[in-house]
């Protein structure tokens, strides 16, 4: 297994020029954190020591294919006295895959308020992963299956979402997380990190309320967007938890949100993610209609 800092790594091949290798899986197209991370990975090496990222959004414009090495190429949009702008666009082959819009400030003194963390249940004793996986194989899409380097514990299984405690399906999930290895990385790396583990599972939780469960035939699922907002310093050695919840499903397209606390209680990061969701049977003519019945907008709050 490729360690996660080798994941992360970005190779510098000219001015503002960096190159990232994909991980070798059976995935068909890689994995949404991975561009979001190298992308970050390639904007820190342009900003000064002493700047943390605050923010950071990114569109996802086509599928980026696993054989091909990538290419970030860095923008300095501004560099201001308490903040540094990068945008940062990776290219495959020709073909722009992805636009990651990232902005850095200083420490600076202000209130702090910020939400408690809501309770939960202890992670070490929770199901891992791959034991998960092993006991419902094809409830799992392919990257749930490959996905290394992180400890991660779901309080409630996605299938057992689909029915909530009134017999109704909920939107909310609960995960925890932490690399399985120590990370002996400065704070920013650590936040590059957590961007990385973000995009995982976050918008199958749109999943429930549209009557859809992971593994159903047909069903399509891709992330448009990805907002991320850094609140304090953590580490990804530690554990997370990732609250997360539906804003709003629609027009094939879902909505979530989620909160990342520390071990500590504090909230550290919180994170928005538009994508398609779109689940489609053939029948026995050939054509495609719809798995589900009816396509009424559902919104719900966290």
């Amino acid at each position: 297994m490729t360690a996660l800092g080798e994941v992360l790594q970005v190779e510098e091949t000219d001015a503002d020029r960096f190159r990232g290798a994909v991980p070798r899986t059976p995935l068909r197209q890689v994995y949404g954190g991975h561009l979001i991370g190298q992308a970050m990975t390639a904007a820190l090496a342009t900003v000064p020591d002493g700047r943390r990222p605050h923010s950071l959004q990114t569109y996802f414009l086509r599928p980026g294919r696993p054989d091909e090495v990538i290419d970030y190429h860095v923008a300095r949009t501004r560099d201001g006295s308490a903040f540094t702008s990068r945008t940062v666009e990776a290219w495959q082959g020709g073909r722009l895959v992805a636009q990651v819009s990232v902005s850095f400030t200083t420490a600076q003194d202000g209130h702090a308020f910020a939400p408690g963390m809501p309770s939960a249940p202890d992670p070490t004793g929770l199901p891992t992963l791959p034991a998960l996986v092993a006991a419902d194989p094809d409830g799992w899409p392919a990257l749930y299956r490959h996905f290394e380097h992180f400890d991660v514990r779901y309080v409630v299984a996605p299938r057992d979402r689909l029915t909530g405690p009134e017999g109704r399906p909920t939107g909310g999930a609960q995960v925890w997380l932490k690399t399985l290895a120590p990370q002996p990385y400065p704070a920013a790396w650590h936040a590059t990190a957590l961007a990385y583990v973000s995009d995982l599972s976050l918008l199958s939780v749109t999943l429930p309320v549209q009557s859809l469960r992971p593994g159903l035939p047909g069903l399509q699922m891709a992330s448009l967007d990805h907002v991320v907002w850094f609140h304090r310093p953590c580490r990804v050695d530690e554990w997370l938890l990732y609250d997360q919840g539906v804003v709003a499903t629609g027009s094939s397209l879902g909505l979530a949100q989620g909160h990342l606390f520390g071990s500590d209680g504090e909230l550290v990061a919180s994170v928005m993610q538009q994508g398609l969701v779109r689940a489609r049977r053939t029948d026995a003519r050939g054509g495609g209609q719809d798995a589900r019945a009816g396509g009424s907008v559902h919104a719900a709050t966290t």
